[in-house]
């Protein structure tokens, strides 16, 4: 049986939004280990955390995750000790932020599942691409944004069509590079 890797995407993303992406495993048999890479487009997403799925606390394992940024690569890996998983599991979700309106392309890099049955012998994974469209975010009306310790707030009659306005929207995660506003 072949293994395959899945992310699930939401539908919806605006910039600025705090974006979960699950990574699912199906059909893995007897899964000991895993190092998985996956590259992102760095100018709409940021990489901000690896969530290991629920099945992990219980057994002792050992895990590395790291986010970089820069690169718009991240990379998990997994070591079970003395167990194995068979069946389908939520591996690890990332969370995102968007940054900037557009698509990315989420690819995995590298996917190594160690089947722990046969002295770490690699399970074969279909490996498919996806990608995550981020909207732009229209605010209208009234906004109130705290940030740095104060509370900025932006009217129509005020800083709101200022440089000052878009620069406290876009530190607040509430509005991104060259998008339209109103407010």
């Amino acid at each position: 049986e072949i293994a395959e890797l899945q992310f699930d995407i939401p539908n919806t993303i605006a910039c600025g939004d705090a974006v979960e992406v699950p990574v699912w495993a199906y059909n893995v048999d007897d899964m000991e280990a895993f190092q998985i890479a996956i590259a992102f487009d760095n100018t709409i997403l940021s990489c901000e955390d690896i969530a290991m799925g629920p099945q992990f606390p219980p057994f002792p394992l050992q895990v590395t995750k790291k986010c970089d940024n820069d690169a718009g690569i991240l990379t998990t890996t997994v070591a079970l000790q003395n167990q194995s998983l068979t069946g389908d599991y939520l591996l690890f979700t990332i969370r995102f932020r968007a940054i900037s309106d557009g698509c990315s392309l989420l690819q995995f890099l590298m996917a190594d599942l160690v089947d722990g049955g046969c002295c770490t012998c690699p399970i074969p994974t279909i490996l498919p691409e996806d990608e995550i469209c981020v909207d732009e975010r229209l605010i209208d009306g009234r906004v109130c944004v705290e940030g740095l310790g104060a509370i900025a707030c932006l009217e129509q009659e005020g800083a709101a069509g200022g440089h000052f306005g878009q620069l406290l929207l876009e530190g607040a995660g509430l509005a991104c590079e060259h998008q339209r506003w109103l407010l």
